[in-house]
């Protein structure tokens, strides 16, 4: 998609001077076609100008060097497993991932973000498949919460939300991005979410009795 901002007589604006400055400010978003990690997505701009002083301004052009910046994008990558028997996968867990400003996230049907919802009824709903596996495409840097909605059959749920940070790489290797949780582990930027069995007793007789 190109934008193009012209202006086609520059000497007859009266407050623009040879020391001025012409600003154009815009943003963007990426959509659901965005790269996902590397290459990223490239943002260029550059200014085409008239060597005619004329009015018309007809005749050659010059135009400066691209000015190119990338804009990254992360996939965060969510593996169920059993707490104690760390290769079974568990399918059918649920969850819902919000931002810190407590929007939730809304996907489409290839778990690409589409959209934010202040509503955590329409937020999407995310359910590990048969390798215990849930994908959220397209997220910014920064933190975010996994709240489980719904644990797998004969397994108990998560009572507090998981906070994963994601952290864009600060070197010239763009690909040194981080991925950090406050519960569970992470193993080659996946993140591994484990759920225990049994019964948790309700809390019953006053203080430290359970």
């Amino acid at each position: 998609t190109a934008l193009t901002v012209t202006f086609d007589n520059l000497k007859a604006v009266t407050s623009v001077t040879k020391d001025s400055k012409i600003i154009v400010d815009y943003s963007a978003t990426l959509n659901t076609a965005a790269q996902i990690g590397l290459p990223g997505n490239p943002n260029e701009v550059y200014l085409e100008f008239s060597n005619n002083p004329n009015k018309d301004g007809d005749g050659e052009t010059g135009r400066t060097p691209k000015d190119e910046v990338i804009v990254f994008t992360y996939e965060l990558d969510v593996t169920k497993i059993d707490a104690n028997q760390k290769d079974t996968k568990l399918k059918d867990a649920e969850f819902k991932l919000h931002n810190k400003e407590n929007q939730w996230v809304v996907v489409d049907k290839d778990n690409k973000v589409k959209d934010w919802t202040s509503d955590e009824s329409k937020a999407s709903t995310l359910k590990s498949d048969d390798n215990g596996l849930f994908k959220v495409i397209g997220l910014d840097d920064g933190v975010y919460y996994l709240k489980e909605t719904k644990a797998p059959e004969g397994y108990n749920k998560l009572t507090d939300a998981i906070k994963v940070t994601i952290t864009k790489s600060t070197t010239a290797d763009e690909n040194n991005w981080t991925l950090t949780v406050d519960k569970g582990t992470v193993e080659g930027k996946i993140v591994k979410v484990e759920n225990s069995t049994g019964s948790l007793l309700p809390s019953t007789g006053g203080r430290g009795a359970i």
